[in-house]
C-alpha cells in the first residue's frame, strides 16, 4: 500500500474533512504506538507500512531500547499522548487513534496484528481489536 492510499483510508475511516487531519492522526497515533512496541514488533509493523508512515513509528524512540525499557502507557495515557501530538482534545484523540488502528487492522496481516496485540498490555485489546470500552469519545471532554 502506498502512503497516499493509507492516508486516504484513514481519512475515510475517520470521516476527516481535510487530508491534513488524517495525516496528523496517522503520525500522532503511530508515533505513540512506536514508543509502546519493543523493537522487534516495531520493526515487523514498520515492514508492512509505506516509508513515510514507517518513519512515524520511530519518531520518539531510541532504536536500541530493550524490552524492559519499553514505555507502556495506560490506554488513557496513550490517548492523551495522541491528543498532545495532534494538538486535539481527548475526545478527538480517541476518535483519531481508533480510525488509524481500524485501518491498520485492515492492512496489516492478521498473524502480525495478533502478535502485536499479544505483546501489548491487556487494556489495549479494546483499541487494537476494535472493541468498545469505558473511554468513549462522547463521555470525555
Amino acid at each position: 500500500m502506498r502512503y497516499n492510499e493509507l492516508v486516504d483510508r484513514v481519512q475515510e475511516q475517520g470521516g476527516f474533512g481535510a487530508r491534513g487531519e488524517a495525516e496528523e492522526a496517522l503520525r500522532a497515533t503511530l508515533s505513540v504506538l512506536g514508543e509502546c512496541l519493543y523493537r522487534t514488533e516495531r520493526r515487523h509493523l514498520a515492514s508492512q507500512l509505506p516509508k513515510e508512515a514507517k518513519d512515524f513509528l520511530y519518531e520518539y524512540i531510541d532504536g536500541e531500547v530493550t524490552r524492559h525499557e519499553v514505555t507502556y502507557f495506560t490506554l488513557e495515557e496513550f490517548y492523551n499522548q495522541v491528543g498532545a501530538r495532534a494538538d486535539v482534545t481527548l475526545t478527538h484523540a480517541i476518535e483519531r487513534a481508533r480510525a488509524v488502528i481500524a485501518v491498520l487492522r485492515e492492512v496489516i496481516p492478521e498473524g502480525e496484528w495478533k502478535h502485536i496485540i499479544r505483546e501489548m498490555p491487556n487494556e489495549y485489546r479494546e483499541l487494537l481489536q476494535g472493541e468498545s470500552s469505558g473511554l468513549e469519545p462522547s463521555s470525555v471532554s
